[in-house]
């Protein structure tokens, strides 16, 4: 009898031992299938070698041309430039504003004016980020036009960004979009831009560029890619990678996110 119980555990621990490995074996296909089923071949792919991509303490460098830099809102409070230590910096995007993901109303960044009024005088290059919320191609318009009305006074060197992003909370005014309708207005907004000379910039991460908008429809824009891991996925032309969303730089009393350009903006 107890042969008999022996024989029949190491039966059990078998098949208990197959089935943990095929669950692994079906997790791991899901999980490329997750990476990759969005691949698209009418979009042209990057070529950085990441093996060439080395960090000199928090900083990314590429190469000889890339270049190092942050952004900064309202959520890094109200910033003395003459007391930010500004030696490794290339490069700084500040927010311009937003558009209120429930009210819908529009709102300047409480410190855009305090940052542009600085940064334009010091040798930063300076570009700025709107985060949208239109629903139609009225609110497209009238967000650009608030963003170039905004802008006019100042002088900026790299592209109008626009900021997109998952919002998880009640009662967003975008979350019923259809990827269609949110490409469309992006593009209305962003070809606004465009019309005033402006170059354009599409921030957003790997997820939400495959999953809630038709990329190949977006393709002729700049992209900054947010990714904080190591290894970034993202198979695309891109520009521009944040890496980091805990940096911190003397003089700036809250965190900062960290941002790689690899090349100049041609």
């Amino acid at each position: 009898m107890a042969r008999k119980k022996r024989k029949v555990n190491r039966v059990f621990i078998s098949l208990l031992i197959l089935v943990v490995s095929l669950i692994l074996i079906l997790l791991i296909i899901n999980q490329n299938n997750k990476n990759n089923y969005e691949i698209s071949n009418e979009l042209s792919f990057h070529n950085y070698d990441f093996m060439n991509l080395v960090k000199d303490d928090y900083r990314y460098i590429y190469g000889d041309n890339s270049q190092f830099g942050i952004d900064v809102s309202s959520h890094n409070g109200l910033i003395d430039w003459n007391e930010v230590d500004v030696t490794d910096l290339d490069f700084v995007y500040v927010r311009l504003g937003y558009r209120g993901y429930t009210s819908g109303e529009l709102h300047l960044d409480e410190f855009y004016e305090s940052n542009m009024e600085q940064l334009v005088k010091t040798k930063l290059k300076l570009g700025i980020y709107w985060f949208p919320q239109a629903i139609s191609e009225q609110e497209a318009i009238e967000e650009a036009e608030f963003v170039l009305g905004k802008l006019e006074k100042y002088k900026i060197s790299l592209p109008v960004v626009i900021d997109l992003e998952t919002i998880h909370a009640e009662g967003v005014r975008r979350a019923n979009l259809t990827n269609e309708e949110r490409t469309t207005l992006t593009n209305i907004f962003l070809e606004r831009i465009k019309s005033k000379g402006y170059k354009t910039m599409i921030y957003s991460n790997y997820y939400y560029l495959t999953d809630f908008l038709k990329l190949e429809d977006l393709a002729s824009n700049y992209f900054w890619i947010a990714n904080y891991n190591d290894n970034i996925d993202y198979p695309y032309n891109f520009q521009m990678w944040q890496y980091s969303d805990q940096g911190k730089i003397n003089g700036i009393g809250e965190l900062v996110d960290y941002n790689i350009l690899f090349n100049e903006f041609n």
